[in-house]
């Protein structure tokens, strides 16, 4: 097989045992069905090669829309362009509908109650449009939408994500104090820390950096509570940031 599109140079193989001649078997409450069945599609679960062939597969995806664009990330896709007037509505459906047509030709059947529609737009007043993807059911119109990790809302505002984002952190910041009490240690706990609390605060900064007051004090206040705890202070007394620790915002700012 010859993948130009992916730049992939020469003919590569795959065998035909792994696509071929798969059988499974039915367990039930341990005790299995003894009779094979021959499996029609799909790839062994868990294999490493399963999901490079359902990159190939859904390669082509992209050709079926001429006027909106897609991104795919293994099975999430998503296919976006403006929408000024109700003509531009018009060309997004049509596109909508290829993605469908495709789906049903080549038998990858979408999950409806994951098919939602996100606007995103600083006008109070949007254009009124319904999308839909299967039996003309129009799709689900949501306010925010996590992608890849960071939650993107229609305002792009970072509330949402900063909030979530914190709330992992002081979570994550009181497993590593109750499961580190015999470690005294500041170098130690401050290691803790930057690996498994700041690294996860600093994960997508260059997109969500903080920029208001608010949102600000929101993060150092995680930062505030690992330097209590990588000192041993009493948690009300004040915090001065003497150890090798950076503020957060800064560390953010740093990166972006």
């Amino acid at each position: 097989m010859e993948y130009r599109a992916m730049k992939v140079s020469g003919r590569k193989f795959v065998s035909k045992a792994f696509l071929k001649s798969t059988r499974t078997t039915i367990t039930v409450e341990l005790f299995p069905w003894m009779e094979l069945f021959p499996l029609l599609s799909g790839v062994p679960q868990g294999s490493i090669l399963g999901p490079l062939l359902f990159v190939i597969y859904v390669n082509d995806l992209p050709q079926e829309t001429y006027t909106s664009s897609i991104a795919l990330y293994a099975d999430d896709t998503k296919c976006y362009r403006p929408v000024r007037s109700h003509k531009d509505e018009q060309y997004l459906q049509k596109d909508l509908d290829g993605i469908n047509n495709w789906c049903e030709l080549w038998r990858m059947d979408l999950n409806q109650s994951k098919c939602e529609v996100l606007s995103v737009t600083r006008n109070l007043k949007l254009v009124p449009s319904s999308y839909h993807l299967k039996y003309d059911t129009p799709n689900k119109r949501i306010n925010a939408q996590k992608d890849l990790g960071v939650i993107i809302t229609s305002d792009l505002k970072w509330n949402q994500h900063v909030s979530m984002v914190c709330a992992k952190a002081n979570k994550m910041l009181g497993f590593i104090k109750r499961s580190s009490m015999d470690i005294s240690n500041e170098k130690t706990r401050l290691a803790l820390y930057k690996t498994m609390v700041r690294s996860q605060m600093a994960y997508c900064t260059q997109i969500w950096s903080p920029q208001s007051v608010s949102l600000i004090l929101q993060v150092e206040n995680v930062q505030r509570r690992a330097t209590r705890y990588i000192l041993s202070l009493p948690f009300l007394s004040g915090v001065s940031y003497k150890i090798d620790l950076s503020k957060v915002v800064y560390y953010i700012n740093i990166l972006a």
